[in-house]
C-alpha cells in the first residue's frame, strides 16, 4: 500500500493494479483467517480471551467448526452469508489501504 502511495509506481496503470489486487487477497486470506471457527485462527484468539469456565465452553464448539464453516460457504438463496459479513470489511479496509 505504502508503495503505491509514496513512489511513482502507482502512476503505472498495470503495476498499481496488481499490487492492488495483491492487497486485496492478502486482505481477504487475513480477515477470512480471524473468523471465530475451529479450523481458523480467529477461533484460537477468541479462545485465549476467554476465562477458564467460558473457553471450556467455546471449546465444546471445536468438533462442530468445519460445518459452521461449510454453512457460511454455501450460497442458499443469494450471495454466501461469509461474503456479507466479510464484504462491508473488507471494503472499509481497502478504502484505508488503497
Amino acid at each position: 500500500s505504502l508503495l503505491l502511495k509514496l513512489t511513482p509506481l502507482g502512476d503505472m496503470a498495470i503495476v498499481s493494479s496488481v499490487i492492488a489486487m495483491i492487497i486485496q487477497v492478502n486482505l481477504s486470506l487475513a480477515l477470512f483467517n480471524l473468523i471465530p471457527i475451529e479450523p481458523l485462527d480467529g477461533f484460537k484468539i477468541v479462545n485465549g480471551l476467554l476465562s477458564k469456565e467460558q473457553s471450556w465452553k467455546w471449546e465444546t464448539l471445536r468438533p462442530y467448526g468445519f460445518y459452521f464453516l461449510i454453512a457460511l460457504s454455501v450460497p442458499l438463496f443469494g450471495p454466501a452469508p461469509i461474503g456479507l459479513i466479510l464484504t462491508p470489511v473488507l471494503r472499509f479496509f481497502l478504502k484505508i489501504l488503497l
